[in-house]
């Protein structure tokens, strides 16, 4: 009797062992790639460069990465489902202005600015476009607002390895 005991409790053991070593793994390695509404923030010497040091970001994602179908690597397009879509049309005019943050494992990875395609006014920073949504399920990323300027560097974070890397381990990547 005491030897099936101690087989039973090295096999229950055994069983904890493997199946917590695996919630461990995954954890580290959750690859989940979301976009944030960014709630407070500073921005740097007067620019529209957003200081990533100080953005607090919302409690949930706006876009959570189950919403993302696909991304497409050289247009910088986030083709997404009809439930982010109403999530971000939901918020209305809100919308135009608002700063948000893509963020991979929760880390931060960029930040910019949602900035509709009708304001006068440039954007020397990362934008979203809302209105595109109003034609496609589809989120495009672009420096600056209408388009960069001579002499104005905007770092591009758009495609960096951390975001590529989860699009094509789940095959969402269009390149």
């Amino acid at each position: 009797m005491k030897k099936i005991q101690t087989i039973l409790v090295f096999v229950l053991t055994t069983f904890f062992l493997l199946t917590s070593c695996k919630k461990d793994n995954d954890e580290k390695t959750g690859n989940s790639i979301d976009i944030y509404l960014i709630s407070n923030f500073e921005t740097i010497n007067n620019t529209q460069e957003i200081d990533r040091n100080s953005v607090e970001l919302s409690d949930n994602p706006l876009v959570f990465y189950n919403d993302i179908i696909s991304y497409d690597l050289h247009n910088h397009l986030f083709k997404i489902t009809a439930e982010a879509k109403n999530r971000i049309n939901n918020l209305g005019d809100s919308i135009y202005t608002d700063a948000f943050a893509l963020t991979v494992d929760n880390e931060i990875i960029y930040t910019g600015y949602f900035w509709p395609g009708f304001f006068s006014s440039t954007c020397i920073w990362i934008v979203i476009d809302p209105l595109i949504l109003d034609v496609s399920n589809a989120l495009k990323v672009q420096l600056g607002y209408p388009g960069t300027l001579d002499g104005v560097t905007i770092p591009d974070y758009r495609n960096d390895n951390r975001i590529i890397s989860v699009f094509r381990k789940d095959s969402k990547l269009i390149e």
